[in-house]
């Protein structure tokens, strides 16, 4: 069955597939549009290698509060205090952003009405209103998907140029193993939907990975799939039992262990096959991001709950996988990460929240600076760090938000290449609720901040 474009928008179907074609008016042709010749800035072209265009060697400093700089930061949805407000959501998270070739962009999150996991969690999709990405359009929820009373989680956009279609990843709770902190624990079946880029028409969901397999064991995804040179999909999953209830005969049944691995696809998505059981006896390794480096190796980074962003490698598109261990010493509060390569230089860009755990015995500044406030449960410093020796080290390029508050949460981010340009989508919100009534009730939602990656006039 196909679903029209009417489902992705809440019933405004024919306005807003005209609106999604003409869109990018800052484009005349694909050759202006990100994967192809570049975009201008300032007058000058930003190609041949996003090294010319931002200028930051591999030994320079390691924090860069020159450029490139935020150029602008929006919210796509805000928290609203009236609770007669048309989707109207207390918790908005997972936050995702693609560009479709037309130069719209798309931004999708994972929403409810009070808090994560509960009955109903859904999506939520909002259009860009120019191609720049500094309004968006009134979110609406995505109804081809979840509406089973369940939870829906992980949202990832993926556009396939070559075959005109977007795809929409993401993982479905079902069953009776519930959480002893939410009513469903992260995670389910990973399915699969796809939406003709040109027609706005969806199809049906379809499972690509059962919570049955495995042993049973719930899956989740939380980030991009990248596509290799020889034309393999890796979409990053990974297999999470943390919050399980324990005492539930109905979580008994999952006998799976906690890992990390990659959905691959050889026939561009047709079929899907999991492989990887990466694991480490010290911490998790969940919201795994992925790349092919310059050399034709596949970099996968996950967060950790010891303090730092953990690495494994694969030298046979993805089939095995090496140890997981610290890359380059780089930090992670135990707060999801993303990672880019950059075209056409094959720099690798990411973004992060460049502090380890409160209290840890960290010494850079950042982690000082929390340790110092008592910021025991904050996410903050989100940054963006390029490297360009495949890993090895990460000059940092700048810093998207920096608020340090005892329990502000600025994190989860997802990253977008759009010519010299770099859009973050990610999460603002209070680990401890905020009053409505307080005025930093609204301060609270999914943002996107946009950050030039070329110098401007007199840098």
């Amino acid at each position: 069955m196909w679903t029209s474009l009417r489902v992705l928008f809440g019933g405004i179907a024919l306005p807003v597939l005209l609106l999604l074609l003409d869109v990018a008016q800052g484009f005349q042709d694909d050759e202006r549009l990100i994967g192809w010749k570049g975009e201008t800035y300032h007058s000058k072209v930003c190609w041949g290698g996003v090294t010319q265009c931002y200028g930051v060697e591999p030994s320079s400093a390691k924090r860069v509060n020159k450029y490139p700089k935020p150029v602008s930061s929006q919210y796509v949805y805000q928290y609203r205090s009236d609770k007669s407000t048309p989707n109207r959501s207390a918790y908005t998270h997972m936050a995702m952003i693609e560009a479709l070739p037309n130069g719209t962009l798309l931004t999708v999150w994972q929403a409810g009405v009070k808090n994560e996991g509960e009955n109903d969690q859904h999506f939520m999709i909002s259009r860009s209103l120019d191609p720049e990405g500094s309004s968006w359009s009134e979110p609406h929820r995505l109804n081809m998907v979840g509406g089973n009373g369940t939870a829906v989680w992980g949202p990832v956009l993926f556009a396939d140029v070559a075959s005109g279609k977007l795809w929409l990843f993401y993982s479905e709770s079902r069953g009776n193993c519930h959480s002893n902190f939410m009513d469903w624990p992260p995670g389910g079946d990973i399915k699969g939907v796809t939406m003709d880029m040109k027609s706005g028409l969806w199809g049906a969901p379809k499972l690509l990975s059962s919570q049955d397999d495995d042993e049973g064991i719930p899956k989740v995804t939380a980030n991009k799939p990248c596509e290799t040179a020889s034309g393999v999909w890796l979409l990053p999953f990974w297999r999470e039992r943390a919050l399980l209830n324990k005492d539930s005969e109905a979580c008994k049944e999952f006998k799976g262990e906690g890992s990390a691995g990659v959905l691959r696809s050889i026939d561009r998505g047709m079929s899907w096959e999991a492989v990887g059981y990466i694991q480490h006896s010290a911490t998790w390794l969940i919201e795994n991001a992925i790349v092919e480096t310059a050399k034709g190796s596949i970099l996968m980074v996950f967060r950790t709950q010891v303090g730092k962003i953990f690495a494994s490698r694969s030298e046979d598109t993805g089939i095995t996988w090496g140890k997981a261990a610290a890359l380059a010493d780089l930090p992670n509060p135990n707060s999801k990460i993303d990672l880019i390569q950059l075209t056409p230089g094959k720099e690798l860009a990411l973004v992060f929240n460049d502090h380890a755990k409160a209290r840890s015995r960290a010494k850079d500044e950042n982690t000082k600076e929390i340790n110092e406030k008592g910021c025991k449960k904050c996410r903050t410093k989100l940054s963006v760090a390029l490297s360009t020796d495949n890993g090895l080290t990460w000059p940092r390029v700048g810093m998207v938000e920096g608020e340090v508050d005892s329990t502000l949460r600025i994190h989860y981010p997802t990253i977008l290449q759009r010519g010299c340009k770099l859009l973050v989508a990610y999460s603002r919100f209070h680990k401890i609720p905020v009053s409505p009534s307080s005025s930093e009730y609204s301060n609270q939602g999914i943002k996107v901040a946009r950050m030039s990656l070329c110098r401007q006039q007199g840098e």
